[in-house]
């Protein structure tokens, strides 16, 4: 049994421009004619259709062929064993690494066999992972089990999180994740990727409802959290609960969240903040209140800058298609665009809002 392997790579040309970095760079200084501070569209326009090279687009090539192919089962697997077959699989997510690391520049399936398996982190802090040397190389780890059955595999949480931006090219398919990671900003995330690319979740299931922190207002939980990412997507995924489902940030670029299922979060569902070239498609949104009493602003779907850090501004988010959603049975506002500090940071840019369902509330 186990899931066919899934192709991967929906990303985009290096040739694209990179959005502005307010650690490097210096802010715009010169800001469009536009009186609200967003450029936006009802329909897609000619000129994001004729950019498909800078656009993200959710029709996916392959992760790369004839891959070597492991087993992995955390009750009845040992690291000693070589995991080449299902009789004799390894035990952790740390040894598939190193068998990961020896190959580099091949595709790699990573079979796993329902069971806990604890944290899945890359970066020199827990796992050492060396970068993916072919655009074909993309390691894949593939659940045997339905995320929502009797023993599905089960992470406790996500983390990727290295110095400087890694080519990951990980793939994580039909896992089940319990619970959360402290972050770098007091918060706690189910899933933490950061100064990585090249990742996509898949037919994953985020739900610590077990979990004391994913009801605590203060302790701001988050099911996905990507800061300074590229090329990151989530697909046919859900998420339970959490003050934000989802939250793109820091410099962020060439990220989707598509078809996915995101519901009773007590704050945001999807909050954007300075990202570049996003795709949000064919997600349902759903009962997101305030949950908790605190008085949360309440949002299906947010974008917005983050304002200053240091001597510089976080740039506005541009290129964005928030495409055939629908979001329903919640309060507060479905979709809010807010451009801040336009005197700074310029104009939102290429806005496309198109065929989303709102409602009922």
């Amino acid at each position: 049994g186990g899931n066919p392997p899934l192709p991967c790579d929906a990303f985009l040309p290096t040739s694209c421009s990179n959005p502005t970095d307010p650690i490097t760079s210096s802010p715009s200084q010169t800001p469009s004619s536009s009186p609200t501070g967003i450029v936006i569209h009802a329909q897609p326009t000619s000129e994001l259709s004729s950019q498909d090279e800078c656009t993200p687009q959710d029709d996916f090539s392959t992760c790369g062929n004839n891959p070597l192919e492991y087993f992995i089962d955390s009750n009845q697997g040992n690291d000693d064993n070589d995991g080449s077959t299902i009789e004799a699989p390894i035990k952790s997510i740390s040894r598939a690494i190193e068998i990961a690391n020896i190959n580099p520049s091949s595709a790699i399936i990573f079979n796993l066999s329902g069971g806990y398996y604890g944290e899945f982190g890359l970066g020199p802090w827990t796992n050492p992972f060396a970068q993916r040397t072919s655009s074909e190389s993309w390691i894949q780890f593939i659940a045997s089990t339905s995320p929502d059955g009797n023993n599905p595999v089960i992470f406790n949480h996500v983390k990727i999180n290295f110095a400087g931006t890694t080519e990951c090219r990980v793939l994580l398919r039909g896992v089940r994740i319990v619970g959360t990671a402290p972050g770098s900003s007091n918060d706690n995330n189910a899933i933490d990727i950061k100064t990585s690319s090249h990742v996509r979740i898949h037919e994953c299931v985020i739900n610590p409802e077990n979990l004391d922190v994913w009801t605590v207002y203060s302790k701001m939980p988050q099911g996905l959290l990507t800061r300074r990412a590229s090329n990151i997507i989530m697909s046919s995924s859900e998420i339970y609960g959490g003050r934000y489902g989802i939250v793109l940030g820091g410099i962020g670029r060439y990220i989707q969240i598509i078809d996915c299922n995101i519901h009773h979060q007590f704050g945001d569902a999807i909050r954007v903040v300075s990202v570049e070239n996003v795709l949000i498609k064919g997600n349902h949104i759903h009962h997101v209140a305030d949950y908790q009493n605190t008085g949360e602003h309440i949002d299906g779907i947010q974008f917005f800058p983050s304002g200053p850090s240091g001597q510089y501004y976080y740039p506005q988010s541009h290129n964005v298609q928030i495409m055939d959603n629908l979001i329903t049975d919640m309060v507060g506002q479905m979709i809010f665009i807010q451009a801040n500090y336009i005197d700074k940071i310029g104009y939102m840019e290429n806005i496309t809002v198109a065929n989303n369902i709102l409602g009922p509330k």
